[in-house]
């Protein structure tokens, strides 16, 4: 077998496929800090689908999720799939601060219904 034949068709199709693989971003298996947020992400997901929210609020904790999973495609795009701590810990406040969003959403109902015992 001819060894230039094997290096330019591995690098013919190299070129061939690359820009699609690499358009949004290259997936890395179990990468933990990704796992993380996901984990922080889905968790809160999962919070505010049990609680009582009205339509609106649901619609703009939709609206959120969606702005924050286009942000983290951004972060691991600009570092070929990976996220840095200094993003892992960006995300991870903007989940902290959507679950503080989710508490006050409930703090508001219980005062309006005068349920104040949880």
């Amino acid at each position: 077998m001819d060894l230039k034949k094997v290096a330019s068709s591995i690098l013919i199709g190299g070129i061939l496929i690359a820009p699609g693989a690499f358009a949004k971003y290259q997936r890395i298996p179990n990468h933990p800090r990704v796992n993380q947020v996901n984990r922080r992400y889905n968790h809160l997901g999962n919070v505010a689908r049990k609680d009582d929210l009205t339509k609106g609020q649901m619609n703009r904790l939709k609206k959120q999720g969606q702005n924050f999973r286009e942000e983290l495609q951004t972060m691991r795009k600009a570092d070929n799939g990976h996220l840095t701590k200094a993003d892992q810990k960006a995300l991870n406040q903007q989940l902290t601060k959507g679950r503080q969003e989710i508490n006050r959403m409930d703090e508001r109902d219980e005062n309006k219904s005068g349920n104040t015992s949880k």
